[in-house]
C-alpha cells in the first residue's frame, strides 16, 4: 500500500484525466506521466493502483480505441502495476484489463511498443497467476 500523502497526490495529478476522459491531450499525457512514474518503481505502482490508475488506464483505452499512443502507454502502466505484484494483477484481471490489452494488441499490433507493452502486461498477469497457484499447491 502507498502511503496517504503518495496517494493524495498521485490522485490530483491523475484527476484532469478523471474530469476529461475523452479528451485525447489529457489522457496521452496523464497516461505517459503515469507510465514512466510507475516504471521500476515498486512504491509508485502501489500508490498509483491504490489512487484509482488500473482503471485510469483501461478507461482511457476504452475511450480511446484509435489512439495508438495511448494504448501504448496504458499497456504500459498495467505492464508496470502488475510487475511482481499479485494484487495488482488480480485487479487488472478483475477491471477488464485482459480485454483490454488484447484489443489493443488486435486493433494496435503493428506498432512495436504496443505489442511489446501488452505482452509484458500479460507476462505479468500470467506469471502471478503461476506463482499463487505454486504457493497453493
Amino acid at each position: 500500500m502507498g502511503n496517504a500523502t503518495s496517494v493524495e497526490r498521485i490522485k490530483k495529478m491523475m484527476e484532469p484525466m478523471v474530469k476529461k476522459p475523452r479528451s485525447r491531450a489529457v489522457q496521452k499525457e496523464g497516461c505517459e506521466k503515469l507510465m514512466f512514474f510507475t516504471h521500476n518503481n515498486p512504491n509508485a505502482s502501489d500508490a498509483v493502483a491504490e489512487a484509482g490508475g488500473i482503471d485510469i488506464a483501461i478507461s482511457a483505452c476504452i475511450n480511446h480505441p484509435n489512439e495508438v499512443d495511448i494504448h501504448r502507454n496504458c499497456l504500459g502502466i498495467l505492464m508496470n502495476l502488475s510487475h511482481d505484484n499479485p494484487p495488482n494483477a488480480e485487479t487488472i484481471v478483475e477491471g477488464g484489463g485482459l480485454k483490454t490489452i488484447m484489443d489493443s494488441l488486435t486493433n494496435h499490433g503493428d506498432d512495436v511498443a504496443v505489442v511489446g507493452n501488452g505482452c509484458g502486461a500479460l507476462w505479468n498477469i500470467s506469471f502471478d497467476d503461476l506463482s499463487r497457484k505454486k504457493q497453493m499447491a
